[in-house]
């Protein structure tokens, strides 16, 4: 259990350096892609599946464990916070930069993306609550 938690915390340092380097490199030196996926901009989708994974990481680096409801739901919640804290202070320092700029739809995909995954998390743990 205990490696567990500190391979996953390796892993979310690993994926925040990513993140920032993805959000903090020039524009110039990312390949050239189409500019949407089936009508979706593809520099959003790109910032869902940024920020997807994050609270997934991040309950996999905690050895937190509870079956109370309540307790489930804060953490989900703090989850969530946590994450779109990180994803406005990369868009904010973006506007700092002399080749990113910052962009409300940029935050709003992340904040979907942590908004999903948060879900996600809620549901398993509510379940696997309920099963104990």
């Amino acid at each position: 259990m205990r490696s567990r938690v500190i391979l996953s915390r390796l892993l979310l340092l690993l994926y925040l350096i990513t993140v920032g380097i993805l959000c903090f490199i020039s524009s110039d030196s990312l390949p050239s892609v189409k500019t949407e996926f089936f009508g979706i901009p593809v520099d959003k989708l790109a910032h869902f599946l940024m920020f997807f994974p994050f609270p997934i990481l991040f309950f996999l680096s905690t050895s937190w464990k509870t079956d109370k409801f309540w307790q489930i739901l804060i953490y989900t919640v703090l989850t969530f916070i946590i994450g779109a804290a990180i994803a406005a202070a990369t868009e904010w320092i973006q506007g700092f930069t002399a080749t990113r700029s910052p962009d409300k739809a940029d935050f709003i995909a992340d904040a979907i993306a942590l908004g999903s995954s948060c879900l996600i998390i809620l549901v398993i743990l509510l379940l696997s609550s309920k099963k104990k």
